[in-house]
């Protein structure tokens, strides 16, 4: 093994993860009376726990830089003059100017407060879901967190029951929740059968057999997504899953790769720090 400890080289992924924003990835006004559909409702009463619309907000502005609350302060006014199609597109940009700050529970509800009822707007809000629980330091809140995307995604496939991204998106939060995983990659190797290059199915079963120790199967995973959509945060998987094999050679190629996609300068010096350890 490395003189560098394998918890450097995971610091140093999670480093390349933050920097590409989960391969997107990887998303109301401030009120709770308007009119918010029947997948967000479904989870009334684990909500009121923990989560609501108001204090999701209010949290998400104190740590948003003045000149982007300003910014969302005026979509909030703007939305406040419109109706029908003009306001369903200001919800949108209110919840991708949150998704873009990385507040990705308050993008969820943004998408889910309008009046649009269909397995795309089902799927943007879980998708969002999704994203706040990978992303959420408060443990209390990713099991809600996982049951919203995980309602939002059944509300999806109830519009659209051949949808693939709302079976894969399902069969993922599934796995997460670890209540019952083999029904989740059940639901995920179903999609990948149908469509052997679905990008969410391909990159979870690859996280998965990383978890399972399945190295061989997570490279063949991630190869795919790489070929698919390439950024540092699958290369870094790459090098990760190579380097468990003992494939040194592939690892280095696969970090290099990654670099092309990293602009900051310490990043970049870590990663040649690791390759000269991997070259020994």
């Amino acid at each position: 093994m490395q003189s560098i400890k394998k918890t450097q080289w995971l610091i140093l992924l999670a480093i390349i993860i933050i920097m590409t924003v989960l391969l997107t990835l990887d998303l109301k006004p401030p009120g709770t009376g308007n009119g918010m559909r029947a997948g967000a409702a479904a989870n009334k009463s684990t909500e009121s726990a923990s989560i609501s619309m108001d204090t999701e907000i209010a949290a998400a502005k104190k740590s948003l830089a003045d000149n982007t609350n300003k910014m969302i302060l005026q979509l909030e006014n703007e939305l406040g003059d419109l109706s029908g199609n003009e306001k369903e597109l200001k919800i949108k940009e209110l919840a991708e100017a949150y998704a873009n700050n990385n507040q990705f529970t308050v993008a969820a509800f943004y998408y889910l407060s309008g009046s649009a009822d269909d397995a795309k707007e089902y799927i943007l809000a879980a998708e969002a879901f999704r994203k706040a629980y990978k992303n959420n330091s408060d443990s209390s809140k990713i099991p809600v967190l996982i049951e919203k995307a995980t309602t939002c995604f059944q509300s999806a496939l109830e519009k659209e029951p051949s949808n693939l991204d709302a079976k894969s998106g399902l069969g993922s939060c599934i796995v997460d929740a670890g209540q019952n995983p083999m029904q989740g990659i059940q639901l995920l190797l179903a999609v990948v059968k149908v469509d052997s290059l679905n990008l969410n199915a391909n990159l979870n079963l690859g996280l998965f057999s990383m978890k399972s120790g399945q190295f061989d199967k997570a490279i063949k995973r991630f190869e795919t997504v790489a070929k698919l959509k390439p950024n540092a945060e699958i290369y870094g998987m790459l090098a990760d899953a190579y380097e468990q094999t003992g494939n040194n050679e592939a690892a280095i190629a696969a970090l290099k790769k990654a670099k092309a996609y990293i602009i900051d300068k310490d990043i970049l010096v870590n990663i040649d720090n690791y390759i000269k350890n991997l070259k020994k």
